[in-house]
């Protein structure tokens, strides 16, 4: 993911998106962190508690890489492509600053209650349902 970024970060357009996916893959390495460090202290439970939002967190920065090098390859090719092509280029380009804009900022949300070992899940009784 990291070498994709880099990667992208030569293209004057895409240059802020690989900003932000390698600050998304810092967020999830500093998530990891901490969540480990909480399984290794024995809060096996506390360290589980939202593993959904981790899941997620990764699946956003594994969907933003793939977009993101759809459209390096979109930029790459965009300056000779014409009609159909163009568009198709236009539309790779356009889906990633979608994704970027609507939905890699969601990392940062999941990672905060991640990393703060947000208890709510364990703390509702099963009685309250």
């Amino acid at each position: 993911v990291r070498a994709g970024a880099t990667e992208a970060a030569a293209v004057a357009s895409l240059a802020a998106f690989a900003a932000q996916l390698l600050a998304a893959t810092e967020t999830i390495a500093a998530t990891t962190r901490v969540l480990s460090d909480c399984l290794a202290g024995g809060r096996i439970r506390l360290g589980l508690a939202n593993a959904s939002l981790y899941l997620n967190m990764v699946g956003h920065v594994l969907i933003a890489w793939a977009l993101l090098r759809q459209a390096l390859v979109a930029a790459r090719a965009l300056p000779s492509a014409s009609g159909s092509d163009q568009a198709f280029y236009q539309g790779k380009i356009s889906a990633c600053r979608y994704f970027f804009r609507h939905e890699l900022p969601a990392v940062e949300l999941h990672a905060r209650l991640l990393y703060e070992l947000d208890a709510s899940t364990l703390e509702m009784a099963p009685e309250s349902f």
